[in-house]
């Protein structure tokens, strides 16, 4: 079976002045959104912070979920869902790095979290994962991506 049949003549060396052209103007709309958005919109494990992964028994919403982080002075959380509406799984990004810290009472971080969150829901969630990048650890990962990039 042949895709390109034998004696076809394609003129792409004369059309490589639009394949510049098109590839400028991707690049130039590229870096263009870059600055419009302050740049890429980097994750965790760049940027450091902690992620949290909870799950509920019950329906709650997303904004039950940062209600209660934002009573509990957590800033700026992300609060995503994570998989499919009916597992009640959410995803919780903070900028600052907390796993394993004791706060002054001496409680755990993740039963910190859980209190807070309990508080606005009615509903405990199960802690499944707590994952923290330090800002330095971030730092580093960053650089070596540019590293690899260029």
């Amino acid at each position: 079976m042949q895709f390109i049949k034998p004696g076809i003549n394609l003129n792409i060396i004369g059309k490589k002045n639009i394949g510049f052209i098109i590839s400028l103007a991707a690049l130039l709309i590229s870096v263009a959104s870059l600055v419009i958005h302050s740049g890429p919109n980097l994750g965790v494990d760049f940027v450091g912070g902690t992620l949290i992964q909870i799950k509920f028994t019950e329906p709650v919403t997303i904004d039950d979920v940062k209600k209660g982080l934002a009573n509990a002075n957590f800033n700026k959380p992300s609060v995503q869902q994570f998989g499919d509406a009916e597992d009640n799984e959410y995803l919780i990004r903070l900028s600052k790095a907390f796993s394993n810290v004791k706060n002054s009472e001496g409680a755990n971080f993740a039963e910190e979290i859980q209190t807070a969150i309990k508080k606005s829901t009615g509903n405990t969630p199960d802690i499944r994962r707590v994952e923290m990048v330090g800002p330095q650890v971030g730092k580093d990962l960053r650089e070596k991506a540019l590293f690899a990039m260029f």
